[in-house]
């Protein structure tokens, strides 16, 4: 519990610092990364003679960000 009050604290105090730096003009960029290991789901769905299959896996994604702002 302590734990999540700590990490809540911190992501308020990010949020509440990043204000003023957000309102200046210019250059940005960002680097993204996760992991996400879904709970397990199965399910299929079909219409006439099309028949579709879905299922979550585990996987990773990453994203690059670069711009500029006015």
């Amino acid at each position: 519990m302590k734990l999540k009050l700590l990490v809540g604290a911190a992501a308020a105090a990010i949020c509440v610092a990043s204000g003023p730096l957000a309102a200046e003009p210019g250059w940005y960029g960002a680097l993204d990364a996760g992991y996400h290991w879904p709970e397990a789901i199965e399910a299929s769905a079909g219409v006439g003679a099309t028949h579709w299959n879905f299922s979550a896996q585990n996987d990773w994604t990453g994203f690059a960000r670069l711009g500029y702002q006015v």
